[in-house]
Parts: structure tokens; sequence; C-alpha cells
């Protein structure tokens, strides 16, 4: 199986893994344990809370005992004397014990004495239950009036749900006959509500007893559970509805876990894009570099003595000995054809030889294909370090994929590993194309540069358009490269004098200054707009973008040496080029509507120099 076969069935492989386990954790594993541990945190609290109601009826239960054991409370049963009535049932006694209702109860249910508080205002309370003569004949606990058991529960009354409790009236050392029963009643409020809550760490509240569907239940939201429990009354009817409010803290921890856990994975994908990045720039860049380097030394006719002489036996160590061998027969011809040419003179002998160097050239051309081809087969190396991390694991395999923390992260790294693979493969292939294509371009670059040096300082007529042309194929590699669309604007203008040189300074760094503002805008239309204008004063360029723009801010220090917005800017090229307009005679501003905006730089040229003027 070829390698480009191995590559696509070990990513393919690769995506169905991250797939399957992706699906089987978050479906089987995260989400269950999440609501699992949220449910069983929401029954915890719902019987905190009920918890807290409980100890509330037993306070109140411990209350009516200590008041139906009593002598003066045994003793008032019997003779039923109104002094103890005056000094006992009294709004102070009972704001003093916290409750709402008090009553005394002889063993035919009669109602000795009674009274109801209420205790924000201290006044008296209409209250039915201490409003009738006795008690009435269906009340469940008459038949504690005898047997003299102590009860507790919830009673409904005009006044809303009222927690009583009741104990027998004994002789004060726990003895009978009982006597009846005294009853303490406590009005469970929202206040009530919410003490019950705070003691018992929970967000209760209450409602009306649900009369459909399961009392005992729960609602699930996006923010809190919601537990829901119905209480009963002394008759056994659901007489009110307690409701816990959980919020779903295990949850949001849980994603921010998640959420950390990607920001990880995306550090480790860094470190795996540099690592591969650094392996393929010593496997194939460093190599294919050495091999560019010596075809061009061998293209600008140096010695042809010189090997490469790689040991390896892969696509470029096989390209590197074919080139020497190339060489060798190049030197060897040069040699044959110096001593046939002799008599001619060496000046042919040497025109020659370049013209088979350029052949070689040529070859050279068709071999960097070859090696993009070839590259395009090759295998990522950075493959074998997830393979050595999984047979480390291989003895608990299983239990390290769902327990451990490296574990339950290879999915994701698969899948970024994967997609990074294949973005290498298609960058390095691309590299390497660009290669053949650039080669031409450089030399054409180098002697353009050498024409330029040479004519600085003079004065020469040239066509506008000519010279912004020539400051685009200075920049036309990188305009490709980011995905720059040029559009020309060209007017019909007069030739200019002017020093070529200085202008074509200007020229480039305005648009290499363009196409940095482009890129930093992460747009995908990236546009320059090169026009080319009539003015008054002579000629107008402009250089415009659609890039970041220019802050309001920034504008009247734009020029300013040393200032720069780019963390690799030396602050000086919009210095110089302004300084090279002026004394070209013209000038160099800007314009920007703001930030996102895009920005214009707009030179403005005289025809002719102004000395040249003064001069006529």
């Amino acid at each position: 199986m070829k390698i480009k076969w191995k590559i696509i069935a070990l990513v393919a492989i690769l995506f169905v893994v991250l797939g399957a386990s992706a699906a089987f954790i978050a479906l089987f594993v995260l989400v269950p344990s999440f609501t699992q541990l949220e449910s069983r945190e929401a029954d915890i609290a719902m019987r905190r809370a009920q918890y807290g109601m409980d100890q509330t009826l037993d306070q109140l239960a411990l209350t009516a005992g200590s008041w139906g054991n009593w002598t003066d409370a045994y003793r008032f049963a019997e003779d039923h004397n109104q002094t103890f009535i005056d000094e006992q049932v009294t709004p102070a006694g009972m704001k003093q014990l916290n409750i709402n209702a008090l009553l005394f109860v002889d063993p035919t249910g009669h109602i000795l004495a009674s009274g109801a508080l209420n205790l924000q205002s201290e006044r008296g309370l209409d209250l039915d239950l201490t409003s009738r003569q006795a008690l009435a004949e269906d009340f469940p606990w008459r038949i504690h009036l005898h047997d003299g058991q102590p009860a507790q529960g919830l009673l409904r009354t005009n006044r809303g749900i009222l927690m009583v409790a009741a104990a027998p009236v004994l002789d004060g050392f726990g003895k009978g006959p009982s006597r009846g029963l005294v009853i303490l009643g406590r009005l469970l409020s929202d206040a009530e509500i919410q003490r019950i809550g705070s003691h018992a760490q929970v967000n209760l509240s209450m409602f009306p007893s649900r009369q459909t569907g399961d009392p005992n239940g729960s609602l699930k939201t996006g923010d809190v559970i919601k537990v829901y429990r119905t209480l009963k009354d002394l008759y056994g009817r659901p007489i009110v509805s307690l409701q816990v409010d959980v919020p779903r803290e295990i949850t949001r921890r849980g994603y921010s876990a998640v959420y950390y856990a990607t920001a990880y994975l995306m550090v480790a994908a860094i470190m795996v894009v540099v690592l591969l990045v650094f392996i393929l720039n010593r496997v194939v860049l460093r190599p294919l570099a050495l091999v560019t380097r010596h075809a061009i030394a061998i293209g600008e006719g140096k010695d042809l003595t010189t090997r490469l002489d790689f040991k390896g036996n892969d696509e470029i160590g096989v390209l590197a000995r074919e080139f020497d061998r190339m060489v060798a027969r190049v030197a060897e011809s040069r040699s044959q054809l110096s001593d046939r040419s002799f008599q001619a003179g060496r000046a042919e002998v040497a025109t020659n030889v370049l013209h088979n160097v350029g052949n070689i050239l040529n070859s050279i051309n068709i071999s960097a294909s070859l090696v993009a081809e070839r590259v395009r087969q090759s295998k990522a190396p950075g493959v074998s370090r997830l393979a050595a991390l999984l047979l480390e694991q291989r003895p608990r395999l299983g239990q390290f994929i769902s327990d451990d923390e490296r574990g339950k992260r290879v999915p994701e790294y698969l899948a970024t590993l994967g997609e990074q693979l294949l973005t290498d493969q298609r960058l390095t292939l691309e590299e390497l194309t660009s290669l053949r294509e650039n080669l031409e371009h450089i030399k054409d670059t180098v002697a353009m540069q050498q024409r330029f040096a040479k004519l600085c300082g003079v004065t020469e007529v040239v066509a506008v358009a000519d010279l912004v042309e020539d400051s685009l194929r200075l920049n036309a590699g990188a305009f490709t490269r980011h995905g720059v669309t040029l559009r020309r604007d060209f007017g019909d203008v007069a030739p200019i004098m002017v020093d070529r040189h200085k202008v074509l300074q200007i020229l480039i760094n305005l648009i290499r200054n363009a196409k940095y503002a482009c890129d930093d805008s992460g747009r995908l239309d990236k546009l320059i707009i090169l026009r080319i204008e009539n003015v008054t004063s002579g000629v107008r360029i402009s250089v415009i973008d659609n890039g970041v723009g220019i802050p309001a801010e920034n504008m009247v220090r734009l020029f300013n040496h040393g200032f720069t917005t780019r963390e690799s800017g030396h602050g000086f090229g919009l210095h110089s080029a302004a300084l090279a307009a002026q004394e070209l005679g013209g000038s160099l501003r800007a314009e920007s509507e703001g930030l996102g905006r895009g920005a214009a730089f707009i030179l403005e040229l005289p025809l002719t120099p102004a000395n040249a003027a003064r001069a006529a």
C-alpha cells in the first residue's frame, strides 16, 4: 500500500476513534454522572429541609410537654381557676414561647382555656381553633385525651397552616391520670419557612399542595433543580408542598472543566505544531534549502568541485546524489569544452558552460516537482508520539481513556493532531511548489534591485505607471501568499522627472504597510487599490486598503520618528517616506475614518523637481 493511502486510512481511523470515544464519554459517562450527582445533592437538600421541619415540630412538642407536666397546669385542669389563666395564658407568655395558639382541653374535649396571638403586632388573633368551645368531633387527637399520648403535626386554619403539638396534662412528676391535653401552635408563615431553610442551609419555599401528579418529584432547569415534597395534615390529607431550589453548580463546574480541558488541548496542539514544524524543517526543509543554495551557487558559476554528499536514502538524498552527478557531468563537460575550445577563446567556453548550467537549473525545477510529489505521500513523524503514549498505557488502556485526565483528552488530541497533519502536509506541498516558481522571480528581483541601486540619486523622466508596477513586482509574492487582491485605477498622466529610487522607496513602504493592515484585519476580502490621477500640483499616487484602519489619536503622530503600531516595526519607515517625499518636492499624507474602516496614503509629486524648475 502506498504511503498516501496509509495516511488516509490512519486519519480515517483517528476520526472514527475520536467520534466513538467522544460519543461514549459524553453519553455514558459525563452527562449521567453530572445528573446523578446533582439529583443526589438535591435529595439531600430536601432531606435537610424536612429534618428542619421535623426539628421545629419536635421543639414545639418539647415545649408542650413541659407545659403539660406542670403542677399548676394539672391543678388548673382540675379546679379551672381563673388565676392560672390570667397569669399564664397571656400575650407576653405566648410571645416568649414564640407560639400563636395555646389551648387547654379536658378529657371530654372541652376547651378550658385558649389564647391566640399575632406575634408581629402582639395583638389577639382571630383563630378558628381557639374560638371554639370544644374540639371538633372528628378532631384526630381526641383519642389522646384519654390515653395520654403526645402528638404533633400540621393543621389547616382560617389563618393558614398551623404547626401544632399536644402533650398530656400530668401531675408534674410524669404521672397521671391524664387530665386532658395542652396544645401549642405556631403558624407556618413565609418567615418561618425562611428560618427553617436558613437553619437547614437550603433555599426553601412553600406553596399549596399538589392535587394531581407526583406529589414528591423534581424539575430540572438550566440553572437549578427544584425538588418537591408534599406534607399531610392531622387528617392525612395533603396540606402544603415544600420546594427546595438547588443550583446546578456541578454542571457549571463540569462545563468549566471541559472548557479548561479544551484550552489545554489547544495549547498542546500548538506545541505539536511547533514540534512538527521543527521535525519537518530538520528532515525536509533544511536539506532542501542546502540543495537550493548549492544549485544557486552552481548557477552563478561558482566552483563546480563542491558536492552535497548526502547520505540519506529518502527522496531528498536521491535528488542530492543525482544533482551531484549532474554537476560532475557539467564539470567534466566544462573541462572537455575548455580543451576543445582553447583555440577559440575562453570567453566562448564560458558562454557554453553557462548555457549548460541553465539547462541544469531547469532540471532542478523538475527535481523540485518530484520532491513535492514525494512529500505529498510522506508520513509525518509526529504520530509516533501519540503511539508511544498509548503503548505506555496498554495494560490499562480502557481505564486510562475513561478515568485518567490525560486519557479523557486523547480523543480531542487525536482530532487536532489529524487536522494538523493534513494542514502541515498541504503547507509543505505549497512551499515546495512555490520553490520552482520563485527561482526565476528571485533572479529578476535581484537584477532589478541592482539596477535601481546604480541609479540612486539620478533624476530621470519616467512613466508613473511603470514606477507603480515596479513596486508591485517587488511585493508580488507577498500578495499571493496572503490572499490580497490588487486593483489598478490608473489615470492618463504625463511622465514625471524624478529620482526613481526614492519614489520606489516610498511606494514599497506604503504597499507593504497596506498588506500588513489587510492581514491584521482578519477579513477574507483583502483589497488594495493603486490609483494614479492628475492634480493641480502634478501627479497623485494613492495606496488604499480595507484593513484595520487608523484611530484618530494616531493620525497626528503617524509620521513621527519611532512611532509604530506593529510589534516587529522599527518606527522609521513612514518617517523616512515622508522625508523622501519632501526631498522630491512633494508631500505624503494619510486618511482614515477610524478602526476597521481602512486607510489611504496619498503621495503627491510635481511633474519636475523643484530645483530643476528653479534652474529653468
